[in-house]
C-alpha cells in the first residue's frame, strides 16, 4: 500500500478557489492468479465542470459542487475476460440522513430497484462519486468503498470483497475538510451483511472470495 495524503479543504471565496492537492492511495491486491492495484485519488471540485454535474443537470450554476470531493478509483489488473469482472458496492453514512448512524447502501440512480449491490460493475472498473450537499449547515459525510467479486465471474449472485476504503468530508460554518482515502480491513464488510441480504435477496454476501 501507498499513500501520498495532503491536507485538503476548502473555504468557499469570491472565485471558489481550492487550496488543497489531490489524495492519492494505491492498494495492491490478488485475484485469481493474477496481481492488481487500485489507484485511488480524491480531490475538491473546482466548479461543476471539474465533476461532470453538468450532464446531470444542466441547469445547475457552475460554481455548484465547488469545494467538495470527488473520489476516483481506478484498477489495473493483470487478469483479462471474464478473470477481470469485479464491482464497486458502496455504503454511506451522513449525519443529514434520516439513519445518520448507520452506514446505508448508495447504489446510482440508474440502478435503483434493481437486485444488484454494484454500483459500478464490468471488466476492471472505475468507480467515480462526487457527493453533493449545500454548505449552510454543519455536516459529516463517510463512504466505505468496497471492490469485490463473484467466484466466478459473471454467473453467481454473490459478491465478496476484496478491497476496502474509506473517504468523506465534514462541513463547518461553510469550510470543507476532506477527509483522506485510508484503507481498512475487508472484514469490516460483515457490519453490512444485514443492510445488503434485505436490500438484495437471493444473492450470496457471507462467501469468502476464491484466491
Amino acid at each position: 500500500m501507498r499513500q501520498e495524503a495532503v491536507g485538503c479543504c476548502f473555504t468557499p471565496t469570491r472565485d471558489h478557489v481550492c487550496d488543497s492537492a489531490a489524495v492519492r492511495l494505491d492498494i495492491d491486491f490478488m485475484l485469481r492468479g493474477a496481481m492488481g492495484r487500485v489507484r485511488v485519488e480524491l480531490e475538491a471540485a473546482a466548479d461543476a465542470a471539474s465533476s461532470g454535474r453538468g450532464a446531470l443537470d444542466p441547469h445547475l450554476s457552475p460554481e455548484d459542487g465547488a469545494g467538495l470531493p470527488m473520489c476516483t478509483a481506478s484498477i489495473d489488473y493483470a487478469g483479462v475476460g471474464y478473470a477481470a469482472a469485479m464491482g464497486w458496492v458502496q455504503f454511506v453514512r451522513s449525519s443529514d440522513s434520516q439513519r445518520p448512524e448507520t452506514f446505508e447502501l448508495d447504489p446510482l440512480a440508474l440502478f435503483d430497484g434493481v437486485n444488484t449491490p454494484y454500483a459500478f460493475f464490468g471488466m476492471a472498473p472505475t468507480l467515480f462519486d462526487a457527493p453533493h450537499r449545500g454548505l449552510d449547515a454543519d455536516l459529516t459525510w463517510q463512504a466505505r468503498s468496497y471492490l469485490a467479486v463473484s467466484p466466478d465471474g459473471v454467473v453467481t449472485r454473490a459478491a465478496a470483497p476484496i478491497v476496502a476504503f474509506s473517504w468523506g468530508f465534514r462541513v463547518h460554518r461553510g469550510h470543507v475538510a476532506i477527509d483522506a482515502p485510508t484503507r481498512f480491513e475487508t472484514a469490516k464488510w460483515e457490519e453490512h451483511l444485514e443492510v445488503l441480504e434485505t436490500a438484495h435477496p437471493g444473492w450470496d454476501f457471507r462467501s469468502p472470495p476464491r484466491p
